[in-house]
């Protein structure tokens, strides 16, 4: 993106997880960079490593691929777009070895480690506002902490349903007549997925009808009005799941490995400083449960996100996600 605001040319790469450094002096080394023609794929040695490793470049103009992509994106809906490294830094799960994300479904609204799943919950919005689409309108904010609340205990809820589900499929696949190395990809798949549901309790607690919530606030979706509405609200979201996986961790005990020091480090001027930008986000906003959850954990390696709501939204015959609404007719 930086080379798109610049308008300069980007190096693509394979592996992708070279460092840029490392990157620029491979190519320098081999062919250099400003040899290197335009949309033409170059095999290089990997001068940099003992073994005989190569990797494959080639230089774009960046602001061409991005006008593509807008183009694409415009008249097919893809493709989509994520920036794995911002997934990273910006992720609760990142910073514990087991959990670090890998890649994500196709809606991307969660990014997941292997073997793992997302337990998807969704508030309707529309139904927190008070006197909709009249000028007496207005948020129960009180209502929306207790039933946000109420949706992260139910989710972490859910995984114990699921980890019984998942044992009775482990049993079934066990007492199953065919040979151990016939059912062994099986069985291991399915006994991956319990322990990784087992150690993370990972939920997603969501919304829909955000549009139709603005809406009946008499709120432009882009408005200064309609930001600081959805500000409120979801501040008083994460402010009711932090204290409910909180509560949680000391009920029944936290996610295995949490470990706060891989969290937070202490400052003893300023407080806590997380150690990505997730946790610094905490710290700047949640103090409260920041500090509480620094004492006693939490129940879920992470718990809240947005998915798209499509079926779901027609369900409660609303916008759906955190989506306007871009044709009220098709």
């Amino acid at each position: 993106m930086e080379a798109v605001k610049a308008d300069k040319d980007f190096i693509c790469s394979f592996p992708t997880d070279l460092s840029q450094d490392c990157l620029n002096a491979i190519i320098r080394d081999d062919i250099g960079f400003n040899k290197l023609p335009n949309n033409q794929l170059h095999k290089i040695r990997n001068t940099l490593t003992a073994n005989d490793e190569f990797i494959y470049v080639m230089k774009i103009k960046a602001k061409e691929l991005w006008e593509l992509v807008i183009e694409m994106a415009w008249e097919n809906a893809e493709p989509g777009i994520a920036f794995k490294d911002r997934v990273i830094n910006y992720s609760p799960e990142s910073v514990y070895e087991l959990f670090i994300p890998i890649a994500c479904n196709p809606c991307g609204e969660q990014w997941l480690n292997a073997y793992d799943s997302c337990r998807l919950f969704a508030l309707n919005l529309y139904s927190f506002v008070l006197n909709p689409f009249t000028e007496n309108s207005s948020i129960d904010l009180d209502k929306l902490y207790q039933i946000a609340y109420t949706q992260q205990v139910l989710a972490d809820d859910l995984i114990d349903l699921e980890l019984e589900r998942v044992q009775a499929i482990i049993d079934k696949i066990e007492s199953d007549p065919e040979p151990e190395n016939v059912k062994q990809r099986e069985l291991d798949l399915w006994k991956n997925v319990y322990e990784v549901c087992k150690a993370g309790r990972r939920t997603g607690c969501g919304i829909t009808a955000l549009g139709d919530m603005l809406a009946a606030m008499n709120a432009k979706y882009d408005s200064k009005y309609g930001m600081e509405i959805i500000e409120k609200v979801m501040k008083t979201k994460m402010e009711a799941e932090l204290d409910a996986t909180i509560d949680l961790a000391i009920l029944r005990g936290t996610f295995e490995g949490w470990d706060k020091t891989l969290e937070f480090v202490s400052n003893d001027y300023d407080g806590l400083v997380g150690t990505n930008s997730f946790y610094q986000m905490l710290w700047d906003n949640f103090q409260k449960q920041t500090g509480r959850m620094v004492k006693y954990g939490r129940r879920n390696i992470s718990f809240s996100t947005i998915a798209p709501t499509g079926t779901v939204s027609l369900m409660t015959q609303t916008s759906s996600g955190c989506e306007p609404v871009f044709k009220a007719f098709y």
